[in-house]
């Protein structure tokens, strides 16, 4: 079978929301220090402009499951597509042994089939909203963040989810027994039991850092040893200004400690795969799907889901912008490598290494001559990152550019003098802005977006068709 002769077995580990500015080791200057993940990087290839396709979490891993660009042919939040061939289908057809362990609830949840193609699945339970395996815990618990500062989004009554998420948690007494520890034992476990019978693809979907913010209190007192309030372990997805500025300096710290959580457990799978001896024989990659607010623009989560806030939200880098790193056991060393890169090129990658066939019908373009340092930059010109069709995002040369920004009103913005994207400099760079919006346009015709959806970018109109984009 193709892949057989190969002999490469591949993993692949997904920390959720995990921002690019908080990674040591892939950030020039990180918010915090990722011990794990920075040693990983000291033998990886790190593709530094990479950023998010379709957002958030299912959208994202439609693109990576699919390699598809999902936002052009309209995006949305639900189960995977039946009609399009699979990652893990064109793996498990060429040879190797299919397996996802995931603690992401929502590729499970619901009938939404994200397991589509692999062999075998494991998911493990508890995180956010999934109440599978919920025993009802009787003791509330006694600090509960208000409403007024979380996500208004109810699954229970009376329980927004950063409580909810806590009343569930309330069993968890010690670090071992929280969601990252056991999703790397169980991941652990399968490669102890697994690794001499390849080739193999593993996908790791860790939900951490993804909110609610569920740590060791240990942690916590790391990044904000003084605070005595009640602990902000969830955005508001909605304005920053709903916290004082002591909460949101605890709502920050919060996030940096579920980081540094999820990077000492994806650094316990590293472990593994190293002392199994299996680093000159597997190729590993490691991503995230998006980033999260933690104050910038006034917002703090993903998108808006608070009553009252009527705002426009587009898409900044602090979301878009994420990690991509793989190490291949015959590019030895460390190398940065600029120029644009996507999700779908991560899956074109994972096809042609494992030399797995329905890469035809895959819109990515392999990544393997820049890992094998036979290309020095990256395949592509800018990056389209949106959560539904009438809102993308480009980046192209060192700006952004929004066909709905602010108010919903077309915004440029100079990234080099202007970072935070404070100053829409439209006015003054039209031609420029005119370059980005006509880029979109082909990139929406490359990828299957709908007459319609094109006309409109190229006549330079808003796209208003309501998608009905739900949750996270």
């Amino acid at each position: 079978m193709k892949g057989m002769e190969n002999g490469m077995n591949i993993i692949v580990i997904v920390a959720d929301t995990f921002r690019w500015d908080h990674l040591s080791g892939i950030c020039p200057k990180p918010q915090i220090e990722t011990h794990s993940i920075e040693k990983f990087s000291e033998e990886c290839v790190i593709f530094d402009d990479h950023y998010s396709g379709s957002i958030p979490t299912l959208p994202n891993r439609t693109d990576c499951f699919t390699g598809k660009f999902y936002l052009a042919e309209g995006g949305g939040w639900g189960p995977l597509r039946s009609d399009v061939p699979t990652l893990a289908g064109a793996m498990s057809a060429a040879g190797y042994r299919t397996q996802l362990i995931t603690s992401t609830p929502h590729i499970l949840t619901k009938n939404n089939y994200y397991q589509r193609g692999f062999q075998f699945y494991e998911w493990i339970r508890g995180s956010e909203e999934d109440l599978g395996l919920c025993p009802g815990n009787a003791v509330r618990p006694k600090q509960i963040q208000p409403d007024e500062k979380s996500r208004h989004t109810y699954y229970l009554p009376g329980w927004h989810l950063g409580a909810l998420t806590e009343w569930m948690h309330g069993r968890y007494q010690w670090e071992e027994d929280m969601i990252a520890p056991t999703l790397a034992r169980a991941a652990s476990k399968w490669l102890e039991w697994n690794y001499k019978d390849g080739p193999f693809f593993l996908w790791i979907d860790c939900f951490d850092p993804h909110e609610p913010w569920c740590c060791p209190e240990y942690l916590r007192r790391h990044f904000d040893p003084d605070y005595d309030g009640i602990p902000m372990t969830h955005p508001s997805y909605g304005p920053a200004s709903v916290f004082t500025k002591r909460e949101l300096f605890n709502l920050q710290a919060n996030y940096k400690a579920q980081a540094t959580f999820a990077d000492k457990w994806v650094g316990h799978i590293l472990r593994k795969i190293h002392d199994l001896d299996l680093m000159d024989d597997t190729l590993i990659a490691f991503t995230s799907d998006h980033g999260i607010y933690l104050g910038e623009h006034d917002r703090t989560g993903k998108d808006n889901h608070y009553n009252g806030d009527k705002r426009h939200w587009p898409v900044y880098n602090a979301v878009s912008h994420i990690p991509l790193m793989f190490r291949h056991p015959k590019a030895k060393g460390s190398r940065h490598v600029k120029g644009f890169t996507q999700p779908i090129d991560l899956t074109k990658t994972l096809i042609e290494a494992a030399g797995a066939g329905h890469s035809q019908d895959m819109q990515g373009i392999s990544l393997l001559p820049q890992i094998q340092g036979k290309a020095p930059r990256g395949p592509r010109q800018y990056a389209v990152t949106g959560r539904s069709i009438e809102n993308p995002a480009i980046n192209m040369g060192g700006w952004l550019y929004h066909p709905l920004g602010e108010g919903r009103k077309p915004a440029l913005y100079r990234l080099k003098s202007d970072p935070m994207c404070e100053r829409n400099v439209l006015a003054a760079n039209k031609a420029q802005a005119g370059k980005m919006r006509r880029a979109i346009v082909r990139f929406y015709r490359d990828h299957g977006a709908t007459e319609q959806a094109i006309k409109c970018f190229e006549e330079g109109k808003p796209y208003k068709k309501d998608l009905g984009l739900t949750v996270s």
